[in-house]
């Protein structure tokens, strides 16, 4: 094989048993639905790794540009692998590998969360590796001795240093976090379309970054689709998340699309009476004021001049799955 696929000796606490998670019959438009959420950082918006470091190591030129917020799909095998690991070697970068099958339905489970990971997580690499995605993948899925989905290989100098099997969302971040050096580099936010200038992460006078931003919407709409029964529910979902914030960049000055109240009917049966609902509109900058039946959610100015919004809500209407 042209990559090292054995795992160095570590402690028994990195390194989780297997266990066969493999589902044969996921949700409808499920993979649609992952890979809508896993594209949240489109070239438009994406991070991007500045060559200049907050830590005195210095990057090798070429190298940065692989440890960023969005996962990277490996389809050539084990050449491939390699050449990304490699990479992330020579940048001192922790290297995450999600191997996985479109027929799992766990693996689509977590994958926006494993997504939402690479957004918030920009000094560690994230690899997709789909043993169904070509012969090249599954013969490398053969040689890591992969045997159930989704299994999770962390790389560090090019050598494995701890895994785990099953869509545990909570017990990744952690091995993640156990493993994952400070993070190393500066993130630039480009300049979206028809908005502001280029930006940092951190918005000037927003307390929230785009990157965060993205995480946030990515990890809510993971709740919400959840708690719906299915595939149509979920959309409507959220086209009605994104009916709300279309009203507060349509019609900028208007406090009254500013304002939802919770009690509304409509919003309340198509999105507020679903675990994750609320949290949908707060990712985009909603906050919830009053009480009772006064209860409502309001965007305050500033957030509703926050860069991100026409970002995501361009995005999601592109992306959302069909129905019918």
């Amino acid at each position: 094989s042209d990559v090292s696929l054995t795992a160095a000796a570590a402690p028994d606490a990195t390194t989780a048993t297997t266990t066969q998670v493999v589902s044969t019959t996921p949700p409808p438009n499920a993979a649609a639905l992952a890979s809508m959420l896993a594209s949240m950082s489109p070239p438009s918006i994406t991070s991007t790794i500045a060559s200049s470091t907050r830590s005195s190591t210095n990057t090798p030129s070429g190298v940065a540009k692989t440890v960023r917020g969005e996962v990277r799909h490996v389809l050539g095998g084990a050449a491939e692998l390699r050449t990304a690991l490699e990479e992330a070697s020579a940048a001192g970068a922790l290297t995450v590998v999600d191997w996985s099958i479109p027929t799992c339905g766990p693996c689509q489970r977590i994958r926006p969360a494993y997504a939402a990971m690479a957004l918030v997580r920009q000094n560690v690499q994230f690899v997709g590796v789909d043993a169904h995605a070509s012969a090249e993948n599954a013969s490398l899925a053969r040689d890591a001795s992969v045997r159930a989905f989704p299994t999770f290989h962390l790389y560090a100098n090019m050598r494995r240093v701890g895994e785990m099997s099953g869509a545990d969302e909570t017990r990744l971040a952690a091995l993640i976090d156990a493993h994952a050096a400070p993070a190393a580099a500066e993130i630039i936010v480009s300049p979206v379309p028809n908005s502001s200038p280029a930006v940092t992460a951190s918005v000037p006078g927003s307390t929230t970054s785009m990157d965060t931003m993205q995480a946030a919407i990515a990890s809510a709409l993971t709740t919400l689709r959840g708690a719906c029964a299915g595939l149509p529910e979920f959309v409507t979902a959220t086209k009605t998340a994104l009916l709300f914030v279309g009203n507060v960049l349509d019609n900028p000055g208007d406090g009254k699309y500013r304002k939802v109240r919770l009690a509304n009917p409509g919003f309340r049966a198509k999105l507020g009476r679903f675990t994750g609902g609320i949290a949908v509109m707060e990712a985009f900058g909603f906050e919830k004021q009053g009480d009772g039946d006064d209860l409502v959610l309001v965007m305050s100015e500033l957030s509703a001049t926050h860069p991100g919004l026409p970002a995501m809500r361009a995005l999601l209407e592109r992306a959302v799955p069909p129905v019918g």
